[in-house]
């Protein structure tokens, strides 16, 4: 084996190596943007169920309110 042998060997492994780094960086961004994706994704879910559920509770408090004056206006009627 001779220097030009070492040599050429050497250069195609860091061309190797760095393609493959390279490769990875890539991927990586991906893979951050995608999850970076999804957690805008939940976080707007999580505020339309923060909504739906302020409105079963606003519902609730009407519901009671109505069942409340039912009663007042059939005690006030029996009397």
């Amino acid at each position: 084996m001779n220097w030009t042998d070492i040599i050429i060997a050497l250069i195609a492994a860091t061309g190797g190596f760095f393609g493959s780094a390279m490769s990875n960086n890539k991927q990586l961004a991906i893979v951050q943007t995608k999850l970076d994706t999804l957690k805008e994704e939940l976080t707007r879910q999580g505020q339309r169920i923060d909504q739906h559920n302020h409105l079963n509770e606003r519902l609730t408090a009407v519901e009671i309110t109505l069942k409340e004056r039912e009663r007042h206006e059939t005690a006030g009627a029996h009397s």
